[in-house]
């Protein structure tokens, strides 16, 4: 295991930029595909055969993309979370490595 934490703060912030610019793709993504769900909502018909068809599909289908909004939500947060926690590391480090001088000093 090693002694020694290190990070690059100027990489944190573009990879958590990276990772939120991936969610922003994927929210439009998921817009397109709510728009063509809606665009074609019904299209299978009244008939026997299209209503056991959307017995079987709509609820999968509402979940799915449920779910999906629910990933987007999870990859924000973590943007945010990556961005933040290498924010707070880099100013601990900032932090201590000022107390270490001042205590030099003294």
């Amino acid at each position: 295991m090693s002694d020694k934490t290190r990070l690059d703060p100027e990489r944190v912030q573009r990879e958590s930029k990276r990772l939120s610019e991936a969610g922003d793709r994927f929210s439009e993504a998921l817009n397109t595909l709510r728009a063509t769900l809606a665009q074609h909502e019904g299209c299978w018909g009244e008939d026997d055969i299209g209503k056991g068809f959307a017995q079987k599909y709509e609820k999968p289908a509402e979940q799915a993309v449920d779910n999906s909004e629910s990933a987007r939500e999870g990859v924000d947060e973590a943007a945010g979370k990556l961005r933040g926690g290498g924010r707070d590391l880099d100013q601990t480090d900032r932090d201590s490595a000022a107390r270490v001088r001042g205590a030099g000093q003294q």
